[in-house]
């Protein structure tokens, strides 16, 4: 058998960026790769040996985890077909560890072949370069919205052009600002003290701009994982926004590049849903994000037919073979810890959510109210007419100044129940205002007091995208902004609501529960059919004198 024909090769094909090379060139590469097996509990390698090799997974799963303080910080949890030990990629010592969780089968790299093997492929330079430099991203990142099982498989941050494209034109006026006003500050004899300071503020003003911009760009990222594919940005005090899309929902990937693009190097990739698109813009090597975001969507779709081909195969042999089932020993499966949202923490302005009851749960489903700053905008003209009320009284008690005191006081009492009848209003429009996440339903109830109720529904399994966003220094501050989520061609907002990073997840979280527990429902019903099937063989068997066979 050729080596382009070898078994070997064509596993090698499954993983990426091999599976983007023919097979002529994909032999050319066999040589410089090695196989090698791991038995479960050994460890590949410890921070700070150096780092000789880069690994690919054939088969088993392997845990990333980074030294910190108080004990290891696990990264990652890989499986088939994914990639580690990018330290070597960077030529230094592992910055981490890894630990063989099952029996692995591994394809390994030495530092030297992998030069040689950059030689031979330029893609695959490039693409070892972008796995480098989301290695590098995801070490230095913790993600609240992260799953402990979901392994991030890219993390970029926008092309560096367009962070240049600010800082040049902004270093430049800096520069022109500080050596005219310095020449200034020499050739002005008598104000010569205010052009130096104005000229050192319009240095410390270009300084700061330049660090915020830079802030900015490092704080927006594009993140492929095993669950999403997700866009965030963070400008401090001012925005914050996180839009992210199921992978289970995604129906195609596309790029789009312009001219000057392909010359600089970045591009669009679009996520595709059923009735919405996700595009994520100035991406750097969009050639590469591309058709590595269409191999993860693909894996996505096999590992689902692979896990209903295993029920299947699972449910007919404990039809057929009972006496296997008995027989075998399941494995135990890697303890996962569950994730958990954390709404409520220890600060004070959660300690203000919890005593206005932001979120309640209640019979398996969660409630959520607006925030409690949107009561005090409500409530900000009736406590103003009451307050009004109690200084126009207490004036005319100290005698500031004389008036009908039988007018006043009955002008009063009427002001006053219009006020609280006002509070009371105002009040319960907010309370009822109410967004509910159930097991398999999103619900933006919004009901007036004494008035009509509008009540909109969309199931979770069709959930698009999911988005939210704190716009504003006032919204930074309190924690609160709005989550957008697209559910086939309804659009519902939970608008104003507290720590909407927290809902976004609550709601993705849901969304995977809810596909977990209808996969476990198919399972169920097919187990009920052959119970059926059974049932109706036997009773032909019975009308036919022969005795029932089991299973």
């Amino acid at each position: 058998m050729s080596d382009t024909q070898s078994p070997f090769l064509q596993r090698l094909k499954d993983i990426y960026p091999f599976s983007d090379l023919d097979s002529d060139d994909l032999g050319l590469l066999l040589p410089f790769l090695e196989r090698s097996k791991i038995n479960p509990g050994s460890s590949i390698f410890s921070p700070g040996e150096n780092a000789k090799t880069f690994f690919f997974i054939l088969s088993g799963k392997v845990e990333i985890f980074l030294p910190a303080k108080g004990g290891p910080r696990k990264l990652q949890l890989l499986e088939a077909y994914d990639h580690f030990g990018e330290d070597a990629l960077l030529n230094r010592e592992y910055q981490t560890g890894a630990i063989a969780k099952t029996s692995v089968l591994l394809v390994k790299i030495s530092k030297e072949n992998i030069e040689r093997v950059c030689r031979e492929s330029s893609i695959i330079k490039r693409i070892f370069r972008m796995f480098a430099a989301t290695y590098k991203n995801y070490c230095k990142t913790q993600f609240t919205w992260r799953q402990p099982t979901e392994t991030i498989f890219l993390l970029l941050h926008r092309h560096p052009f367009f962070l240049w494209i600010k800082l040049i034109p902004l270093l430049l006026i800096v520069l022109l600002a500080f050596s005219g006003l310095l020449f200034l500050a020499f050739t002005d004899l008598h104000n010569s003290i205010i052009w130096l300071v104005l000229a050192v503020f319009s240095l410390f003003m270009g300084l700061v701009l330049g660090l915020w911009e830079i802030l900015a760009w490092s704080n927006e990222y594009f993140v492929l994982t095993k669950d999403r594919v997700l866009i965030q940005k963070l400008l401090v005090g001012i925005f914050e926004s996180r839009v992210e899309t199921p992978m289970n929902a995604i129906l195609s990937v596309g790029l789009n590049t312009s001219f000057i693009g392909r010359l600089i190097g970045y591009g669009a990739v679009t996520a595709r849903a059923y009735t919405g698109n996700l595009e994520i813009n100035k991406l750097p090597d969009p050639d590469l994000v591309y058709p590595y975001l269409e191999y993860r969507r693909k894996c996505i779709l096999a590992d689902q037919h692979r896990q209903e081909a295993e029920a299947m195969h699972s449910m007919l042999e404990n039809r057929f073979y009972p006496e296997r089932t008995l027989n075998s020993r399941p494995t135990p499966p890697i303890e996962e810890k569950p994730s958990v949202v954390n709404y409520y923490a220890d600060s004070f302005s959660d300690l203000i959510a919890r005593f206005f009851t932001l979120r309640l749960e209640k019979d398996g489903a969660v409630i959520y109210r607006t925030h409690w700053w949107i009561l005090l905008k409500k409530l900000f003209l009736p406590n103003l007419l009451l307050i009004l009320i109690v200084v126009t009284t207490l004036a005319r008690i100290t005698g500031l100044f004389n008036t009908n005191a039988v007018l006043l006081y009955s002008l009063e009492i009427l002001a006053a129940v219009i006020g609280w009848c006002w509070w009371f209003y105002e009040y319960y429009d907010w309370r009822n205002d109410v967004y509910i996440i159930t097991a398999d339903q999103l619900v933006d109830v919004n009901r007036r007091p004494l008035g009509l109720e509008d009540k909109k529904a969309a199931p979770i399994k069709n959930i698009q995208t999911v988005e939210y966003e704190r716009n504003g220094i006032i919204a930074m501050a309190l924690n609160f902004g709005t989550v957008k989520i697209q559910i086939g061609n309804e659009e519902l907002t939970f608008d104003d609501v507290y720590n909407p990073s927290a809902i976004q997840m609550e709601i993705f979280n849901r969304f995977h529960e809810f596909t977990e527990h209808t996969q476990k429902i198919e399972q169920k019903r097919m187990t009920e059919w052959f119970s059926t099937y059974d049932g109706i063989r036997n009773e032909d068997e019975n009308e036919k004198g022969n005795p029932p066979r089991n299973g």
